[in-house]
């Protein structure tokens, strides 16, 4: 079956980064291990999670963007160096 996201046990949301490729994991009303949690709307073909994420913060491949109603916008900070919105790939969960 296919979906914008897969859920990785109880509170774990995870969607495709078509910009660098990763997987970027959403920790949903409960802290990850460095204190960032996440909201989700529940709907897995138009997400939107809130705040934004942002993945190795202080590393090479460091990517931050907001995921809305099944889109993903990519901020200009990130490696990858996009700032457009694009749809969420499909995957397979």
């Amino acid at each position: 079956m296919m979906a914008k996201v897969i859920k990785y046990g109880g509170n774990i949301f995870s969607i495709e980064c078509p910009a660098c490729g990763y997987e970027h994991p959403f920790h949903v009303g409960r802290p990850n291990s460095s204190g960032a949690q996440w909201s989700f709307n529940g709907d897995m073909d138009k997400p939107t999670f809130s705040p934004s994420m942002l993945c190795m913060p202080n590393g090479p491949k460091r990517c931050h963007s907001f995921v809305r109603a099944g889109q993903i916008q990519f901020l200009s900070d990130s490696w990858h160096g996009r700032s457009d919105t694009v749809d969420l790939p499909d995957i397979e969960d």
